[in-house]
């Protein structure tokens, strides 16, 4: 028993810090291939774009936690996952055209929507996941997201570095991490 308790703990641990280190290298490596005003742009375009997504998908995403056991406890949880899923692809729809019309006027930015829709559905998808307590699938959808990214970021900053490739790198991270969030989704 002891052993098993080990490992969930080291498990536990490394599902938390992997991701973490993993991310932070990659900030590195963004660093040093953008100049410093790219820099800045680029993390200034991934705060307020994050925070546009927070306020998208908020709704449905913190609603997940407190419903999702009432729901499991009276055998819905099928149906309740299904409608999230649901409420999630509308919202994102609305916004990949909301982004295609903002960008077809000339106010908006396609990569921007394109983070918008990836992080709001990865993090609404980990929050299902933890709301099933699927703590290493949640762990391990990190990972991938993390990996991701920095894969993304070697690959798409090769040469002459620009702040729309560190997003696209980022954007493309969250879209993995959500397709293997989703992949791990269950009854």
């Amino acid at each position: 028993m002891k052993e098993a308790s080990l490992w969930k703990l080291v498990e536990a641990i490394v599902i938390r810090i992997v991701p973490g280190l993993l991310n932070i290298a990659t900030l590195l490596y963004i660093g040093s291939h953008l100049e410093t005003g790219q820099y800045g742009i680029f993390s200034t375009t991934i705060a307020t774009v994050s925070f546009i997504s927070t306020l998208v998908f908020g709704v449905a995403t913190y609603s997940i936690m407190p419903v999702s056991a009432k729901m499991h406890a009276a055998g819905m949880g099928r149906e309740y996952v299904s409608s999230i899923l649901t409420v999630l692809a509308v919202v994102a729809l609305f916004v990949v055209l909301a982004g295609l019309a903002l960008t077809w006027m000339g106010f908006g930015n396609a990569v921007a929507a394109t983070i918008i829709v990836s992080f709001g559905l990865h993090t609404a998808l980990q929050e299902i996941l933890r709301s099933q307590l699927r703590l290493w699938a949640y762990g391990w959808s990190a990972i991938g997201q993390a990996v991701a990214y920095q894969a993304g970021a070697i690959i798409l900053l090769v040469g002459d570095a620009k702040v729309g490739s560190a997003l696209a790198a980022f954007s493309l991270s969250y879209f993995v991490g959500a397709l293997i969030s989703f992949a791990f989704l269950g009854p």
